[in-house]
């Protein structure tokens, strides 16, 4: 097999595609200042060859840039059966396909399949005449296992095709010394674990390396800001230039024309809504002062409404004075019709007493002298009573005299009104051609006729 050119993209540095062509038969020399992409044109190689498209190990997540992006890497070579192009993408879109003259054989596991029948031999598993050293492997126990035995193997012919060589130029003593001194330097380096000696060179170169990979994470943090802060700046600028441009300046004039018109039809609108408030609240105002007076005009009219309710009472006070003083009248005229009759009983009670004296005197009894004395006090008292009654007639009835009659007046009403409300009750029917009649002391009753007996 040999390589003919490889094209990167998405790898690292290289975010824009990048190919490497022009490789001949024989020995090629790839040289180039450091931290141009060597190490990455060769890890590339390794990952097209070694690792499965599907996969994501850390030596495919070291691959990918900072920015972001699917690592993605097509290699051309040639072998015995003619030209092919192998291309492979990791993490995004996962791809691997072989094309041979521009025609595709073989896609995905199929192309994995192939991949790995041609760097690998079909006897044990490692390398097919391929020598095969990355930078930075130190140790054996690195990788899957058939990482692993891959590179044993390959250091295995590796040390063999050079022992051999050494052996026919220096006849065997030379590679001893070589080799140990080759120990020797690597003892400097590394343990015999194969990790880096404390204070050797190597801890150092890795403690640097560390320090400015952390450095370089600054730096890439700053990159970016430093990018933005550009992004940003051609978009000022790009804005710059647009306001100071003439049509951008005449078109800011008529959109401020435009504006200061609406401005001023805002404040014209705001002094009238401003007008409208006034006006509203003083028609508030007036509505107020109007529901006051109405609720004025409201309590006068019940004052009015009681006034006259309190006249009509005063009237039925009245009215009921009147009927009042007519029972007092009435009440005066009984005085005075018992007083006529007391004077007629007290005048027969006189003729009484002279008959009853004459009868005295001619019967001559002293115990009918004694009646007949008693009963002239009791005459004499009352006549003194209607003496009384006649004065009392002249000066006509006093407030407790009239106030007892009403008091009267009311009990006799009240009585009557319960005695009509508890008294038996009898209504008659008489039936037609029936002459008989019922009578009540002596007063027929009429008929149909409802009468409390």
């Amino acid at each position: 097999m040999k390589l003919l050119a490889i094209t990167l993209n998405d790898i690292r540095r290289f975010t824009a595609p990048v190919r490497i062509d022009g490789i001949g038969p024989g020995l090629n020399v790839l040289s180039a200042p450091n931290e141009t992409g060597k190490s990455t044109l060769f890890d590339a190689l390794q990952a097209v060859f070694f690792v499965g498209h599907t996969r994501k190990p850390k030596e495919i997540m070291a691959l990918r840039p900072h920015a972001g992006g699917a690592p993605e890497v097509t290699v051309e070579l040639e072998t015995a059966e003619g030209r092919f192009v192998i291309s492979k993408r990791w993490m995004s879109k996962p791809m691997a396909e072989v094309a041979r003259d521009g025609r595709l054989i073989a896609k995905a596991d199929e192309a994995e399949a192939w991949i790995t029948a041609l760097v690998h031999g079909a006897e044990d598993g490692g390398p097919a005449g391929l020598l095969w050293v990355r930078q930075g492997l130190s140790g054996l126990d690195q990788g899957s296992r058939g990482e692993q035995d891959a590179a044993r193997s390959a250091r295995r012919d590796l040390m063999s095709s050079v022992t051999g060589e050494v052996e026919t130029l220096t006849g065997g003593r030379r590679m001893e010394r070589a080799l140990a001194r080759c120990r020797e330097e690597l003892a400097g380096y590394v343990t015999a674990t194969g990790r880096s000696k404390t204070g050797g060179p190597l801890a150092a170169a890795e403690a640097e390396r560390d320090a400015l990979l952390a450095r370089e994470g600054d730096l890439t943090r700053i990159a970016q800001e430093l990018q933005q802060a550009l992004h940003r700046r051609r978009a000022l600028r790009r804005d710059l230039a647009e306001l100071r441009a003439p049509e951008a300046a005449e078109a800011r004039g008529r959109r401020l024309a435009e504006a200061v018109v609406v401005q001023q039809a805002a404040e014209r609108h705001a002094e009238a809504m401003q007008r409208a408030e006034t006006a509203v609240t003083t028609a508030r105002l007036r509505l107020e002062a109007a529901a006051g007076k109405l609720a004025a005009r409201q309590a006068a009219r019940d004052a009015a409404a009681r006034a006259e309710s309190a006249l009509a009472e005063h009237a039925a006070a009245a009215q009921a004075a009147g009927a009042a003083q007519a029972q007092s009248d009435a009440a005066l005229q009984a005085a005075q019709d018992r007083a006529a009759q007391a004077r007629k009983t007290a005048e027969a009670a006189a003729q009484r007493y002279n008959a009853a004296l004459r009868a005295e005197a001619a019967r001559g009894a002293s115990d009918r002298r004694l009646e007949l004395a008693d009963r002239l006090a009791r005459a004499e008292a009352q006549d003194a009573a209607i003496a009384a009654d006649r004065d009392a007639a002249g000066r006509g009835p006093d407030g407790k005299a009239l106030a007892g009659l009403e008091a009267l007046a009311q009990e006799l009403a009240v009585e009557q009104r319960r005695r009509e409300a508890v008294a038996p009750r009898v209504a008659i029917r008489y039936d037609a051609g029936v002459a008989a009649r019922v009578l009540i002391d002596g007063t027929e009753l009429a008929p149909d006729a409802d009468m409390a007996l």
